[in-house]
């Protein structure tokens, strides 16, 4: 009989079931917490980003001749470096030593040499460094577990930390190219070639940046949505594109030294940090978001 009432224990549902629901929302938790750690990295790797995004688009301007860009130069340099700092710091558990020396061994050869280099050397070593830094980001991603929570936060996560990164440094690329043809007021062909290139990537990403966002749920389209309009990202757009076809890319303007190099800058730098804004409404719509277990369980 004791046999028997004991079996019988064991196999009542709610008796079985507990500690495996603990299990459950433990793993979950963990998960969870794997996933905000990630966003810290991630996070700092766009602040990153955007840092070396200045210092390109500065050293251009210099190697093009206007020296006014050089004021902003050391504070810049200081934040890159406090920012690598950090990134040791947090990258351990997600990022090899190997991976995070690569972009640390770039950075330090770009710092120490630009001013030796050609406006397409400089051009072309910032952004290699820039797009491993965009590798690393979506890597770091992956590996905390961003993807697979569910629907919703695949949609945010690919919207947040691949799509708009993108955005970010195609703009970026196009400021500093524009800022040069500014500056220099001399026509390269292969340099204009390459800015109504990223002109017409900007079009592109726009585009997919819109359709994307009309696939998120409707808390998130809704947050977003506003955010966009804050920021006026559209209109700060619209009038980089406008500046540079009318003042960089009119075959009529091409040779008018008097287009004002920080006026272009100016209207690249609204677009990356309007973009960036974006960005940082979805991260932190991320960051609220708890997988089906966990919010089964936290609110029940």
């Amino acid at each position: 009989m004791y046999c028997v009432e004991s079996l019988a224990l064991a196999e009542d549902p709610q008796t079985a079931a507990a500690p495996s629901q603990a299990n459950s929302v433990a793993t979950a938790f963990e998960a969870h917490k794997t996933r905000q750690q990630g966003l810290v990295l991630c996070r700092l790797l766009i602040d990153l980003m955007l840092e070396i995004q200045k210092h390109r688009g500065c050293t251009l301007a210099v190697l093009s001749g206007d020296h006014f860009f050089e004021m902003p130069l050391l504070s810049i340099q200081r934040d890159i470096t406090e920012h690598f700092q950090r990134f040791e710091s947090e990258r351990r558990e997600f990022l090899s030593l190997t991976e995070a020396q690569q972009i640390l061994q770039e950075w330090v050869c770009i710092r120490r040499l630009w001013r030796k280099d050609s406006v397409a050397q400089n051009f072309l070593l910032h952004s290699n460094l820039l797009a491993e830094l965009l590798k690393l980001l979506w890597l770091v991603a992956q590996r905390s577990g961003q993807l697979g929570v569910s629907e919703r936060q695949d949609e945010l996560t690919t919207l947040c930390l691949r799509d708009w990164p993108e955005m970010i440094e195609t703009a970026a690329q196009t400021r500093g190219l524009a800022t040069h043809v500014a500056v220099s007021g001399e026509i390269e062909p292969e340099i204009l070639s390459r800015v109504r290139y990223l002109a017409e990537q900007l079009n592109l990403l726009d585009t997919r940046l819109n359709d994307r966002i009309q696939q998120l749920d409707k808390e998130a389209l809704r947050a977003i949505q506003v955010r966009v309009e804050s920021t006026e990202y559209t209109s700060h757009l619209a009038n980089f594109q406008n500046s540079l076809s009318l003042e960089i890319l009119n075959e009529r303007s091409a040779h008018n030294k008097a287009v004002d190099p920080d006026h272009i800058y100016t209207l690249g730098s609204q677009v990356v940090s309007a973009s960036h804004q974006c960005l940082l409404t979805g991260l932190r719509l991320i960051e609220r978001a708890l997988s089906p277990e966990l919010a089964q369980w936290v609110f029940r």
